[in-house]
């Protein structure tokens, strides 16, 4: 295809278009000193270098824990595992209590994190700057853990989780 093929697309469209791509699913953590703990569902989020380790994220501007993350010194990137679609549905809700009920522990450096992710990336904050509506979050990786087992995916629209079944 030419360039000239392509038309200007609308937000639905770009939308639409972006849901071919499969893409890992996240919860991005952080902890508010007055408001306890804060986690949300991303799955705009990719290695951004090597030397040094490096993630980027991006957060709707919107977004009650992108304010904390703004502010934290620290947060973690906890990466769901298949059969964990439960917790990504429950962490895209603008809903309190989030944590209440579930498994997850504090970091020693007390970031909360989550119980049974397949990985966990624990980052110190670098850069952060707006784009339209989101906000673009670079974060220097302090440690990281990964266990065995096969991830939770998001495809046009649907949670997929071990041999492809749809959550």
């Amino acid at each position: 295809m030419t360039a000239a093929a392509f038309p200007r697309v609308t937000g639905a469209e770009l939308r639409r278009v972006a849901a071919a791509f499969a893409t890992g699913v996240c919860v991005v953590t952080a902890q508010d000193a007055a408001l306890g703990p804060h986690g949300m569902t991303v799955n705009a989020f990719t290695t951004l270098s090597l030397d040094p380790p490096t993630v980027l994220l991006c957060l709707n501007r919107a977004s009650t824990t992108r304010g904390v993350l703004a502010g934290a010194p620290y947060f973690a990137v906890n990466v769901l595992r298949a059969g964990q679609a439960p917790l990504a549905r429950r962490f895209a809700t603008r809903s309190n209590g989030k944590f209440d009920g579930i498994g997850w522990h504090r970091t020693a450096r007390d970031v909360p994190v989550l119980d049974g992710a397949l990985a966990l990336l624990e980052c110190e904050p670098a850069e952060s700057f707006d784009v339209h509506t989101h906000s673009v979050l670079v974060g220097n990786v302090l440690s990281a853990a990964v266990d065995e087992g096969s991830p939770l995916l998001f495809h046009r629209g649907r949670m997929i989780g071990e041999a492809g079944a749809a959550r």
